[in-house]
């Protein structure tokens, strides 16, 4: 894509699973990109990523009186909330109902690699996490506090940044305290 746009480096921003792709991509392309930047991009241990795997790949299930579409608006809304963006997100679940969710599968099965591939990112890096981001995904026994060190412990030169009140969905409800956070990282560092 960077060839077909005439463009020679860039930097780039990934959120959630989005950022284990950014961060492939960092390792991958080196010598394209200028920096990264992290989003969210929380630990796994094998257990968790075993339930991760294991409950992306059920899918959802229709219900005959509609209230499947309920439960998806009420699965999110107090991290998402009632407006727009929790409406995308169960779009997008309806868009992968009767099968899996491959975000969620192909996590459960990249992050244990991670740590390992994560350590040959060289350029500057910034890591950005919510200080309620892993409340959610807490409750459905898939994330651990110990395991959140991970990218300090893999890019030792990135800069760490908690963004405070930060959620799950952090950079599309706090647009404007990320983006003076990632352009202050991108102008300065």
């Amino acid at each position: 894509m960077l060839d077909q746009l005439g463009i020679e480096k860039c930097s780039i921003l990934g959120s959630l699973t989005g950022g284990y792709i950014a961060g492939e991509v960092a390792v991958s392309y080196s010598d394209r990109l200028n920096k990264l930047i992290l989003c969210n991009t929380h630990g796994f241990d094998a257990e968790e990523a075993e339930k991760i795997t294991q409950r992306y790949s059920q899918g959802f299930t229709f219900k005959e009186d509609g209230s499947h579409l309920m439960e998806r608006w009420l699965a999110r809304i107090n991290y998402l909330g009632k407006g727009e963006l929790n409406h995308r997100c169960v779009l997008d679940d309806l868009k992968a109902f009767g099968g899996s969710i491959y975000p969620g599968v192909a996590l459960g099965k990249y992050c244990l690699c991670a740590p390992e591939r994560f350590k040959l990112i060289q350029c500057p890096t910034l890591v950005c996490n919510g200080t309620k981001a892993l409340e959610p995904i807490d409750k459905y026994g898939f994330v651990k506090a110990e395991n959140q060190g991970w990218l300090s412990e893999a890019i030792p030169h990135s800069k760490m940044v908690e963004i405070e009140g930060g959620n799950l969905w952090m950079i599309n409800q706090m647009a404007e305290e990320i983006s003076t956070v990632v352009v202050d990282f991108l102008d300065n560092h």
